[in-house]
């Protein structure tokens, strides 16, 4: 069962405790409060979840059987450099190690992302994650996702 990018994008805001408006706005925002513990208890690293099992976690919502993901296995999911990225919120961002999901532009154009990180931060957005120096290279579509 394919979910919306607005339900995936809900999903999101409440893991990283933000306003579902405020999604691809602001500035770096990351909860250690009770919202977080609510997605993949059972994906531990460092934290209440890991960048794969919160997004393993959404997708087993509507489909208990859907796969354990990891950002490895996610790799081979990628569907382009990040150059060519298109703008279209709900698709996850890859580099070796980590993924998370972009949430879309601010008014001033700043690209977002909402990723689980570690024990320090849990779940939280970040801005501008596509240029930095820890940037992710790759970019991709969620199977589970009607874009």
């Amino acid at each position: 069962m394919a979910i919306t990018v607005s339900q995936l994008l809900s999903h999101l805001a409440i893991a990283a405790d933000i306003p579902v408006a405020e999604v691809a706005s602001g500035e770096l925002k990351t909860t250690q409060g009770a919202n977080c513990w609510k997605y993949g208890s059972d994906y531990k690293y460092g934290g209440p979840v890991d960048c794969s099992g919160l997004i393993t976690a959404i997708a087993q919502k509507y489909n208990s059987k859907y796969p354990r993901l990891t950002s490895a296995s996610m790799q081979s999911m990628c569907s382009g450099p990040i150059s060519t990225m298109p703008n279209i919120p709900g698709i996850f961002v890859w580099r070796s190690g980590h993924v998370g999901i972009f949430t879309g532009k601010n008014a001033n154009g700043d690209k977002y992302t909402i990723e689980a990180f570690d024990s320090k931060y849990n779940v939280g957005r970040r801005g501008n994650r596509l240029t930095s120096d820890t940037a992710f290279t790759h970019w991709g579509y969620l199977d589970f996702v009607q874009y």
